[in-house]
């Protein structure tokens, strides 16, 4: 049994976003179940980052218990050569590890050091910077690619 966790910071809805969200997270949900959560973020100004950062820290971890298994998409994780092996590692963390399998994309200004050191493991979706809302819809692409990977279903081409 495996189950996905999808957590996404957001402080404000965008159609297009949305549109491209629910659309991955019903693909992947007809091979493997998962839940999507929106994490509501207040706003906070450019000099409020450092608060806003611990107040996101504060509803993530009400969020993830101990036990959980976290993948963190973060800039400063580990750059995967390509997406067959990132499949690999996925289905080896649910093999090995956790048949539940938390996944986090940060806020605005990224996650606190507390919740990069309580990921189990971080994955680098870009040397580029890039909106959360396209970060989000970037990383839903890439587990379901694994999903079809790991399958043998035709969507990955080499």
């Amino acid at each position: 049994y495996m189950k996905i966790i999808f957590h996404s910071f957001m402080t404000q809805k965008l159609s297009w976003a949305e549109e491209a969200t629910t659309e991955f997270v019903k693909k992947i949900n007809h091979h493997v179940p998962i839940d999507y959560k929106i994490i509501k973020s207040k706003n906070f100004s450019r000099d409020d980052k450092v608060k806003k950062i611990k107040k996101e820290e504060e509803l993530i971890l009400k969020k993830i218990e101990l036990k959980d298994y976290l993948v963190l998409f973060d800039e400063t994780g580990y750059d995967f050569k390509n997406s067959i092996e990132f499949s690999q590692k996925l289905f080896a963390v649910f093999e090995n590890s956790a048949s539940t399998v938390h996944f986090l994309i940060g806020g605005a200004y990224g996650v606190s050091d507390t919740i990069k050191n309580r990921a189990h493991l971080k994955v680098k979706l870009s040397s580029l910077t890039m909106n959360h809302h396209v970060a989000q819809i970037m990383a839903l692409e890439q587990i379901y690619r694994a999903i079809m990977i790991k399958n043998n279903k035709p969507y990955h081409n080499e």
